[in-house]
């Protein structure tokens, strides 16, 4: 038997139905095994952010400026926003960068301290997040060598 008009065999009916359960049956499997997963933890990661700031101990380096490189893991209970779909259930990661941005304005002589603030400003706007990884490198660092950055990276852990 053949479909003149799609030049491929057709399927008999029985067929056809028989096909359209089994596909069926495979999204409903497959719709069953997401439904049983569980998040276990979720993170909010940002990569890489470029600031220009006044901090060091160098009287240059409150003059002149430096540009760093920030990155944030910050874990965060996001199973809602996974199955909702909005914004209001997730940590809006513009938020973040807007308190982050306001920080690195504020001059620090160390980077530690500038880190320090920036995890007590999140965990203080947004109470649940649970563990902040944070990595801050200044870019030309005044140290007499070559180097793509020096810096440190914190792990913060809500004690809550």
């Amino acid at each position: 038997m053949s479909c003149l008009w799609a030049r491929k065999p057709c399927l008999p009916r029985r067929l056809s139905h028989l096909h359209q359960l089994w596909r069926k049956s495979l999204w409903l499997m497959r719709r069953e095994l997401l439904m049983t997963m569980k998040i276990q933890s979720g993170e909010i990661i940002l990569q890489n952010l470029r600031f220009h700031a006044f901090h060091g101990v160098m009287p240059q380096e409150r003059f002149v400026g430096n540009d760093y490189v920030l990155n944030l893991r910050i874990s965060y209970p996001l199973a809602a926003a996974a199955t909702s779909d909005k914004v209001a259930d997730t940590l809006n990661y513009a938020d973040v960068y807007a308190f982050v941005a306001e920080e690195m304005k504020q001059p620090s002589a160390l980077v530690e301290h500038v880190a320090q603030r920036i995890a007590q400003r999140l965990k203080h706007a947004f109470p649940r997040i649970t563990s902040i990884s944070l990595q801050l490198l200044k870019c030309n660092p005044p140290m007499g060598g070559d180097a793509d950055g020096a810096g440190v990276a914190f792990t913060f852990v809500s004690e809550e």
